[in-house]
């Protein structure tokens, strides 16, 4: 059951990409670095290429290169999405093939082009696998040198589009610069957000009560601290837990039906390892 949904999310994850990139990249030129970068760059000296053969013959040759550096359960669904992708955008071709832009604006291209592709990546990537492209070079560079895979992205897509902009002129390589940190921003907003955690430190004279909620009624596991009134000296506990934004909400909710004058520090953390958790770091 697990697998099906992470195909189904690797799936979409997909789709939405090949859209930004058949429809909005692609018939301006645009290309904020990765196979679609690569992709502008050949069809500049080879224009009768089709745009699907282009990217599947780049996905090929950096597959095997995810699929020996990081992992076979990575590249084997990296597979499966870039083949999708080729597919995707194939199907577009035939079906509704652009050979100008949707609408004149480049900066509305630009910009849904880069939440759309920034959208799709960072779906894929949360299910550890890839859109294809040098998104598998952003992984290598996540997983050997600790780069995030946000910043990986940056950085392999600020040297295609250097390339791009040598080619096409500073004009594209300017727009093409915006989509990369529209892109990555959006990439980063999706991993974090996937991830993300509330932290709660909880200091209440209905310290029981409030643990057996948030262990019975939410199922999150407490840490109950002894502690001392910095200006009282007075003996109080503490508890420390966290939470997902759902569970906060409720927990919450009782403190402050419980205990409106319970003093609570809240933190959001990127990622928690462990029991109930993620244990694969993405960011």
């Amino acid at each position: 059951m697990e697998s099906i949904k992470k195909l189904v999310i690797i799936t979409f994850s997909v789709f939405i990409t090949a859209i930004g990139i058949y429809y909005l990249w692609i018939p301006l030129n645009l290309a904020p670095g990765g196979s679609t970068g690569l992709t502008v760059i050949l069809k500049a000296f080879f224009p009768y290429i089709p745009v699907s053969a282009v990217i599947g013959a780049i996905n090929i040759i950096l597959l095997i290169l995810g699929f020996i550096l990081v992992g076979r359960e990575f590249g084997g669904y990296t597979i499966y999405s870039s083949v999708l992708l080729s597919a995707f955008i194939r199907l577009f071709e035939l079906i509704y093939p652009v050979t100008v832009p949707l609408v004149d604006n480049i900066f509305l291209n630009l910009i849904y082009g880069s939440i759309f592709v920034g959208a799709g990546v960072g779906l894929a990537f949360n299910q550890n696998a890839s859109t294809g492209g040098t998104d598998i070079l952003a992984k290598i560079l996540n997983k050997y040198y600790h780069i995030s895979l946000s910043k990986a992205v940056l950085m392999t897509d600020l040297l295609i589009t250097l390339v791009v902009t040598i080619i096409l002129g500073l004009e594209i390589g300017m727009y093409s610069i915006m989509g990369i940190g529209i892109s990555s921003f959006v990439i980063e907003k999706m991993i974090s957000g996937f991830n993300s955690r509330i932290e709660m430190l909880i200091i209440s004279d209905h310290v029981e009560e409030m643990n057996t909620y948030i262990n019975k009624e939410i199922g999150r596991g407490t840490t109950i601290c002894n502690a001392e009134g910095g200006f009282s000296y007075a003996p109080r506990r503490v508890i420390y837990t966290v939470l997902s934004t759902s569970e906060y909400v409720k927990a919450k909710n009782y403190i402050k039906e419980l205990d409106p004058g319970a003093f609570v520090i809240i933190n959001q953390v990127n990622e928690v390892l462990g029991e109930g958790f993620t244990y694969e770091k993405f960011i």
